[in-house]
Formats: C-alpha cells, sequence, structure tokens
C-alpha cells in the first residue's frame, strides 16, 4: 500500500493546507493510498529529524511536501530516510525577490527540483513560468468537490446590511500583499454600485471602510458566498485558486486580473471577465458590467460546469496517486 507523508507549512493558511487535507481524505476515501499528515511549523535539525523519525515510525513510501519551509524539511529527510520526494508548487512569485536575493532564490529552487523524484505545479501558466524559472514539472490542477460546493453556499450565513446594494466576494489571506488588497478598496470606492464582502485574515491596523464588510476568517467561508453575486480576486499572481474554484462550483461569475492561475480558471466574456492587474477603475467597471448583465446567472452556470469537467476532485487525487506509482 501507497503510504505518502504530506508536509506543509503549519505556520500559513490558503491553498497548501487545504490541499493536503483534501488529498488526505479523498486518497483514503477512493481506497488510493493510507496518507500520513504532518505539521511543520520551524525549520531546524529536531525538525528534520522529526520527520524522518515519523516517516520510518509509521512506514511512510513517500514525502509529498508543500510550500517552502515543508521543501526543504522534506529535503533534508529525504536524504535521511532514501525516501523518494514529491513536491507541489501552490504558487510561484520570484516576482517578490530582486538582485542577489533572486538569484539565491532561483539557485535554491533549482537546486532542491534537482533532488526531488518529481515536481507538480497545480495550474498550466504557473508550470510556464516555471519552466523559464527552470524548475519543469508535471501539471495536477486543484480539484473541488462541486456538488458539496454548491450544498455549503446555500448554506448563507450572512444576511447583507437592507441597503439593496448588491455583493460582491472576496476571499484571501488580505495580509499578504500579493492579493491587492489595496487594489480591491480603491475598485469599491470609485464605483459605490456594491457592496464588498471580505472573507479571511485582514492586515494589522484594518480600519472598516464605507460600502465593505469585512468578516475575517471563518470557518467555511462557503457557507458565506450564498449571499454574494459575483466573486472577485485581484491577486498580482496565483497557482490555481481554491477560493475561486470554490466560487465557480457554487455558481457565481467571477471578475478577476489576467495573472496566471486566473487565466486557467476564468474564461474571458464566457464565465466572467478578466482585467488588468492594478486597475482599479477597470476593475470597477467590469464588477458593475457583471452585475447588469442579464447574463450573469448563465455566467456563473457556465463556470459550475467547467469547475464539474475541468476541476475535479477526483481527478487530482488519481493523478496524484498515479505519480506515487510512478516514483516507487
Amino acid at each position: 500500500m501507497i503510504r505518502p507523508l504530506l508536509l506543509y507549512d503549519a505556520r500559513r493558511r490558503g491553498g497548501g493546507p487545504r490541499h493536503v487535507r483534501d488529498l488526505d481524505a479523498a486518497l483514503r476515501d477512493h481506497c488510493l493510498a493510507e496518507p500520513l499528515v504532518f505539521g511543520v511549523d520551524r525549520l531546524g535539525v529536531a525538525d528534520i529529524l522529526d520527520v524522518a523519525r515519523y516517516a520510518r515510525t509509521f512506514g511512510a513510501t513517500h514525502l509529498h511536501s508543500h510550500a517552502k519551509r515543508a521543501a526543504l524539511v522534506a529535503w533534508a529527510a529525504a536524504r535521511l530516510t532514501r525516501l523518494p520526494w514529491v513536491h507541489t508548487f501552490h504558487g510561484l512569485h520570484p516576482e517578490r525577490y530582486f538582485g542577489w536575493r533572486r538569484r539565491l532564490y532561483l539557485a535554491g529552487e533549482r537546486a532542491l527540483a534537482r533532488r526531488r523524484a518529481a515536481t507538480i505545479h497545480v495550474s498550466e501558466s504557473q508550470a510556464a513560468l516555471a519552466r523559464r524559472l527552470g524548475l519543469p514539472g508535471i501539471v495536477i490542477p486543484n480539484g473541488v468537490d462541486a456538488d458539496w460546493a454548491q450544498t455549503a453556499a446555500l448554506a448563507k450565513a450572512w444576511e447583507p446590511p437592507p441597503d439593496g446594494l448588491p455583493v460582491v466576494a472576496a476571499v484571501a489571506r488580505f495580509d499578504d500583499p500579493v492579493k491587492a488588497l489595496d487594489v480591491l478598496l480603491r475598485a469599491s470606492s470609485l464605483s459605490g454600485a456594491f457592496r464588498l464582502l471580505l472573507i479571511g485574515q485582514m492586515p494589522g491596523g484594518w480600519r472598516d471602510v464605507s460600502r465593505v464588510t469585512a468578516v475575517g476568517e471563518v470557518a467555511e467561508p462557503l457557507n458565506w458566498l450564498g449571499a454574494a453575486e459575483v466573486f472577485v480576486s485581484v491577486s498580482w499572481g496565483e497557482g490555481c485558486p481554491y477560493a475561486m474554484l470554490d466560487a465557480m462550483a457554487a455558481g457565481l461569475p467571477v471578475v478577476a486580473t489576467r495573472v496566471r492561475g486566473h487565466v486557467d480558471l476564468v474564461v474571458d466574456g464566457t464565465t466572467g471577465r478578466l482585467v488588468n492587474p492594478g486597475d482599479a477603475g477597470a476593475l470597477a467597471r467590469a464588477i458593475e458590467r457583471t452585475l447588469a448583465d442579464p447574463d450573469r446567472t448563465v455566467m456563473g452556470e457556465r463556470g459550475a460546469a467547467r469547475a464539474r469537467a475541468l476541476f475535479r476532485l477526483e481527478d487530482m487525487v488519481k493523478r496524484t496517486a498515479a505519480v506515487y506509482a510512478e516514483v516507487r
């Protein structure tokens, strides 16, 4: 039996931990593997030894890391245990580094890549960037359970204020500059035609803004999307964003920036609209056009059909299990 040890960064939220949670449960449900899960919260010799000991004690057959901290621990633990190491990139952001830091970052990533048995990218656009950076790998898109997403969105955990404004929802770690919260707030202030619902971790010093409701982190963001008519994401770059996949599966049209990760999900003019990153005016106009579009519901239905066809949880799990079988 295949028994991968799934390593994730316990200090971070977002796509990596969500992916590990879904992968763990679905591998068991489909009887494809019996995974182990380990959250890495530090980076030191003791942590590496803990992972190696855990892998040996419980009979791990593979190490599968998610996020940078987990990757570094997995690299060292793989050398100690002689287990094949697989890594999934949930986002690539070389633009965060400049000068010698960028060169060091790329040199380190390339060195690690040579040690891996397999590298997985979660979208075609991310894989294209990775190839240019010298980090090739296979593509296995993130997958969601569309039936569950539709059901969860019907819960309607939040009722908007009685001001009659349509609700536009965004789900993200807004304390991360990559999520471009400032652009989203500028778009909201320029329009005035909608209420913005922000779901997720907010930056320190956050203050309320007119026509914006920030609910912070919630147990299940999908329960809050039932009040929304449009989903929006203005990131500077993504891997394969789960929040957007969930929103699509729930039947919401999407307005997003034309960046990696988004372009794999949204078909411009068909399931939503794409705008150039950083352009708050274009974003506000695109949201207004989508809210006023008589085919808005049809857009959402097309997005849900796209999620069901191309981003199925079952496909993600089966393809990942096939990777384990190939590198044993």
